[in-house]
C-alpha cells in the first residue's frame, strides 16, 4: 500500500494554487470607480458654458442678470441647474477678487457654489475645498437682476455668500438711463466707485455721493476732512475724501468728493454728482441723460465669455484596468509553495531511499 505524499508537499502545492487563484481570480483586474474620475484643470479667466444648451438657447425666452462678486482670495466655481432634479444647466468660474456677469432665461434655479484651491471636476469639486447647496434656489425675474457675493470675512473659516437684488438699469439711444422704481419705492443703479462694485441709491435730497466707510477701505478713498452728517436717524461722524472715479450705467465722473459714513450701509448718489446730468421721471421710471462732462462706459455689468467646458459631468471615467493589491503578493506565495513542494518531495524520495537500504539483503 503506498503511502500519501508528504504534508510539505501537499502544502506547497496548496500555496501555489493560491498564488495562481490570487493573481488570476481574487485580484482580477478592475476598472476606477467613480472617485478615480480624470480631474481637469481650472480656466485660467473668468469664464461661463452651457452644460445644457438645448435648455438655455431656447428661443422667445425672457432673460434677466445674475452678476457674482468673489471677494475672496480663491477662486469660486459656481452651477445653476434645475432645483429639483439637480441637473446643472449653467456653470461659471469667477477668480479671486473679481466679478463677472451672466444671462440667464428667466426662471427658476438651484445654486451651487464650491471654493477652494486645486480643482478636479464638477463631481467632485475642489479637492479639499467647501461645496455650498443653496437653500431656496435662486429666481431669475425679466429686466432684473440678482447680485451674488462671496465674501472672505478675516478670522473666520467659513465663507459668507450674501445675496443681492438690483433692478438693472438700460442704456437708451440718447446716451443715458431709465432706472425702475424698486418695490421699495427707491431708484437703484449698479455702479463702482474706483473700481469697486456697489449698488447706488440715486438721492436728488442727499448734498454729496455718500458710500460706507467698508467701501471707501476697499476703493482707497483716504479720510480728509473731518465732518458731522444728518441723516434719517440723527447726526452722525464721518469724513469728505477724494474719489478717482464713480460710475454708474454709461457715466464715468472723475475726482469726485464723496462723504464717508461709519456704520452706514447705502451708498449714495448725490446732488453733487447728479448736478451734471438731466434728470426726469415719467410714471415709475427715472431718466438719467448726459449734460456733457461724463465719459461713456458700458453701461451693463462686464459679462463673462462663453467657453467649451472639458469635462462630463456625473459620468464615471474610463480608464486602464487596475488591480487592488500588488502583483508581487501573490507572486511570492506561489514562490513559497513552489519551494515547500520541492522540499516535501526531496524528503519523500529520501524516505524512500532508507526505506529500500532496510529491505535489501547482506551478501
Amino acid at each position: 500500500m503506498s503511502s500519501l505524499p508528504n504534508p510539505i508537499y501537499l502544502a506547497g502545492c496548496a500555496l501555489i494554487a493560491v498564488g495562481i487563484a490570487g493573481y488570476w481570480v481574487i485580484d482580477a483586474p478592475k476598472q476606477p470607480t467613480a472617485m478615480a474620475s480624470v480631474c481637469h484643470a481650472l480656466p485660467v479667466s473668468n469664464s461661463t458654458a452651457a452644460l445644457d444648451g438645448g435648455m438655455l438657447q431656447r428661443t422667445g425666452n425672457q432673460k434677466g442678470l445674475i452678476s457674482f462678486s468673489n471677494r475672496t482670495p480663491k477662486p469660486i466655481v459656481a452651477t445653476m441647474g434645475n432645483a429639483q432634479s439637480g441637473k446643472d444647466y449653467q456653470v461659471v468660474v469667477i477668480n479671486p477678487n473679481t466679478e463677472g456677469s451672466i444671462s440667464m432665461p428667466v426662471g427658476y434655479y438651484g445654486l451651487t457654489v464650491m471654493r477652494g484651491e486645486e480643482w478636479c471636476n464638477l463631481d467632485i469639486g475642489f479637492k479639499n475645498g467647501i461645496k455650498y447647496q443653496i437653500n431656496g434656489g435662486i429666481s431669475v425675474a425679466p429686466n432684473s437682476g440678482t447680485e451674488i457675493r462671496i465674501n472672505h470675512r478675516d478670522g473666520v473659516p467659513n465663507t459668507a455668500i450674501d445675496f443681492h437684488a438690483f433692478p438693472l438699469t438700460l442704456a437708451t439711444a440718447a446716451g443715458g438711463i431709465s432706472i425702475p422704481r424698486s418695490e421699495g419705492g427707491y431708484y437703484m443703479t449698479p455702479g463702482q466707485v474706483n473700481g469697486v462694485g456697489v449698488n447706488f441709491m440715486v438721492d436728488t435730497g442727499a448734498t454729496h455721493v455718500t458710500v460706507p466707510a467698508a467701501v471707501a477701505e476697499r476703493a482707497g478713498i483716504a479720510c480728509q476732512t473731518p465732518a458731522m452728517f444728518q441723516t434719517p436717524g440723527g447726526a452722525v461722524k464721518g469724513c469728505m475724501g477724494m474719489a478717482k472715479a464713480v460710475t454708474f450705467g454709461p457715466f464715468i465722473a472723475h475726482n469726485t468728493e464723496v462723504a464717508i459714513i461709519e456704520n452706514n450701509e447705502t451708498t449714495l448718489l448725490g446732488m453733487n454728482l447728479l448736478a451734471s446730468y438731466r434728470i426726469s421721471q415719467s410714471g415709475n421710471t427715472m431718466h438719467i441723460q448726459g449734460a456733457g462732462g461724463a465719459g461713456a462706459v458700458d453701461a451693463s455689468r462686464q459679462k463673462v465669455p462663453e467657453i467649451a467646458w472639458d469635462e462630463t459631468p456625473h459620468a464615471q471615467a474610463a480608464g486602464t484596468p487596475v488591480r487592488t493589491r500588488d502583483p508581487i503578493i501573490w507572486a511570492l506565495i506561489s514562490a513559497l509553495g513552489l519551494a515547500l513542494s520541492i522540499i516535501g518531495a526531496l524528503l519523500d524520495r529520501f524516505r524512500k531511499q532508507q526505506k529500500l537500504l532496510k529491505v535489501t539483503p547482506a551478501d
